[in-house]
């Protein structure tokens, strides 16, 4: 599993554990942004 598809993984289970609820569509699509903006994130700084 890549690193952003870990981050990814993690936000949405913690975001619907703490709204006790699935999310939307568009509310993983948002995580997914986030995810990957992060992944990249952590690349530059190993390099």
């Amino acid at each position: 599993m890549s690193q952003h598809q870990q981050i990814y993984t993690q936000l949405v289970q913690e975001f619907e554990q703490k709204l006790d609820r699935q999310l939307k569509p568009e509310e993983r699509e948002l995580l997914y942004w986030i995810a990957e903006k992060h992944a990249e994130e952590i690349n530059n700084e190993a390099e």
